[in-house]
């Protein structure tokens, strides 16, 4: 299993933002215990934890496209 964060706050001081961000992901440890990513905007701070199934092979930030303003969290792994 793993665990996913969002954290939409555009009034909230960036550092704010982070601890709160640090404490999310530490409550989702036990959830994903194999690596943990993060990414922030102006306005919103993405988090997610790892759990691999299959092993820690490809990192956390290929999961993430930054294109066109679009982001994309999934829980689960994609096999081909």
């Amino acid at each position: 299993m793993c665990g996913i964060a969002v954290l939409a706050s555009p009034t909230l001081h960036p550092a704010v933002r982070e601890r709160r961000m640090d404490a999310a992901l530490s409550a989702l440890h036990d959830r994903g215990p194999d690596g943990s990513w993060r990414f922030s905007t102006d306005a919103l701070s993405f988090g997610m934890t790892r759990l691999a199934i299959t092993g820690t092979a490809t990192p956390l930030a290929d999961l993430v496209s930054r294109g066109a303003g679009r982001y994309v969290l999934l829980n689960g792994e994609l096999l081909n």
